[in-house]
């Protein structure tokens, strides 16, 4: 994956544990049990449930009215993963995996059955009205003053921090199935490892003389101290290290909550560097906190779509087709959200849709992604056969 189809590696990249499932939708379980309600698995269940967290005092707060039942990640949206629950889960470009083959699903009955579906929790007033607009500070601070149902998320630790060794009042909303598909698959993100290939670069407008400087510097970062540090926070304050190299992490929640904003994932430097953590590295906490992923991934195994492979765009296209993606994954994203406002008809606009989507070059891009996902498959199937035979050949090496 880091290496470009003529054989070299230009960017400085690095692989990090990653789970399968990257977003969700959550569920306040609370809330269900205020109002005697169990978990929905069907998208009729779901509707109810958001009808309940709107007309009743769902977090028992004495005030029916200030409940919002669904919300979204402001960073995250992740609407077209709720496709799913239609037949059409897919990435921000419409595509996902089917039946094994890399498919463009955003254009599909069951992508529009889907818009329909969250149109109508939209105009009922089941949506938070500034799903589309608001920043992560607002709807943190709606978590943090309970008042969301249901929210898109990567965890949510991201909106009510909790104490670790709490267990929180939250839980992955089921993959759910509807009138329309009765085996839902959520998009899947990754096979529990990603490798970010492309995160630093070194441009031909840098001055040679400045390129050792420069690499030194990048080298400094994939120390293991230093990569844990990027990751959790700064030694002393945040990480501790002992004399058997082993690495521990205070609780953040026990700070204030100025330095908790200090400490955050946005205001750390994550996911902007390259970094060196070793596959499986687990931080010492005490207590440990609660790892949301793992009871999301348990809940979803059976009901992925599978990973889309990676995948470089030929280098005679690489300029016209990431103008294409670009420009159709910006339409895909803001004719989505006027219809599920109810700012645009979808009924009417459908066939538009469809026809500007290939106006902007989606067969050409569809056969780009169907081609190179079949090139990175088979030097896949190529690189595992070289490890089976050296592997054999060392084995039989071993034996004389």
């Amino acid at each position: 994956e880091m290496t470009a189809p003529d054989g070299h590696i230009y960017t400085i990249p690095y692989t990090v544990d990653a789970p399968k499932v990257d977003y969700q939708i959550s569920i306040n379980t609370r809330w269900l049990k205020n109002l005697g309600l169990e978990m929905p698995t069907t998208t009729e269940e779901f509707y109810q449930v958001l009808k309940a967290f709107k007309e009743k005092d769902a977090n028992g707060n004495g005030d029916p009215n200030d409940e919002i039942p669904l919300s979204l990640d402001p960073n995250n949206k992740n609407v077209n993963y709720m496709m799913a629950w239609f037949g059409a889960s897919c990435d921000e470009n419409g595509m996902t995996m089917k039946d094994g083959e890399v498919e463009f699903v955003a254009n599909t009955e069951e992508f529009k059955e889907g818009v329909k579906y969250l149109n109508k929790l939209y105009s009922e007033g089941l949506i938070d009205p500034e799903a589309f607009t608001q920043d992560s500070s607002i709807w943190e601070g709606k978590g943090g003053n309970d008042l969301l149902g249901a929210t898109m998320c990567y965890a949510s630790s991201d909106f009510m921090p909790y104490a670790n060794g709490v267990t929180p009042d939250w839980e992955s909303l089921p993959v759910l199935s509807s009138e329309n598909c009765s085996d839902p698959k959520w998009y899947q993100d990754s096979e529990g490892v990603s490798t970010i290939r492309t995160q630093l670069v070194i441009t031909n407008k840098t001055d040679p003389d400045d390129i050792g400087g420069i690499i030194r510097f990048w080298d400094t970062v994939f120390d293991a101290d230093n990569s844990i540090q990027i990751i959790n926070g700064p030694m002393p304050d945040i990480v501790q290290k002992n004399e058997n190299g082993e690495y521990t992490k205070i609780d953040v929640t026990t700070l204030s909550q100025e330095e908790q904003d200090k400490y955050t994932w946005a205001n750390l430097w994550p996911q902007a560097l390259p970094k060196y953590v070793p596959l499986g590295f687990k931080i010492k906490t005490d207590p440990e906190p609660y790892d949301e992923k793992d009871e999301v991934e348990a809940k979803y195994e059976g009901h992925l779509t599978g990973v889309l492979p990676s995948y470089w765009i030929p280098l005679d296209q690489a300029d016209e087709m990431s103008e294409v993606q670009t420009a159709i994954q910006d339409y895909i994203e803001q004719t989505v959200a006027q219809w599920i406002a109810g700012q645009a008809d979808i009924e009417s606009g459908w066939d538009a849709y469809c026809e500007q989507l290939n106006t902007l070059g989606l067969e050409e891009y569809v056969k780009m992604r169907k081609e190179t996902a079949a090139e990175a498959q088979a030097a896949a199937g190529e690189s595992a056969e070289t490890t089976e035979k050296t592997t054999e050949e060392t084995t039989e090496e071993a034996a004389e």
